[in-house]
């Protein structure tokens, strides 16, 4: 997996990486006092639909599925802590593509953990991965690293 990299600019000035933060919450620690390893696959889950409802305006129209996510965990977070989490589009497919992450503890800028999820366009009523659509792939090319 890639390390996070420096905020970077496309070719219309736009940063190219996502981001936004979460406080810690006493409901997402496990009982060794630091966020469950679970939850952490739920924040970058709020990443991907955050990512698109701010791209697209709406939520309406984006069928993907998650085909794969891997996190590696580099130090705890703990209550009390925020982190920002950083996403970006990585590798783009036909009918899939990759969101890369940085999650960053706010007060100390140490990355905390770095993760990969790949999804997969998916056609619901006709159960099975369809090509992404032009204007998808546009948003996604244009966060592309």
């Amino acid at each position: 997996m890639k390390r996070v990299r420096k905020e970077a600019k496309n070719e219309k000035g736009v940063d190219t990486i996502y981001e936004y933060e979460i406080e810690v919450w006493f409901g997402d620690l496990d009982s060794f006092g630091h966020v469950n390893n679970a939850k952490l696959f739920t924040y970058l889950e709020a990443g991907r639909f955050k990512y698109f409802k701010t791209r697209l305006g709406s939520l309406k129209d984006v069928e993907f599925v998650l085909a794969r996510a891997e996190v590696d965990f580099l130090a705890p977070i703990c209550l009390g802590d925020v982190v920002l989490v950083k996403m970006w589009v990585g590798k783009i497919g036909n009918s899939s593509w990759e969101f890369l992450y940085s999650v960053v503890n706010k007060e100390t800028s140490e990355e905390v953990a770095k993760a990969k999820s790949v999804q997969v366009w998916y056609d619901f009523k006709k159960m099975r991965s369809e090509p992404i659509p032009d204007n998808i792939k546009k948003v996604l090319e244009g966060d592309k690293e």
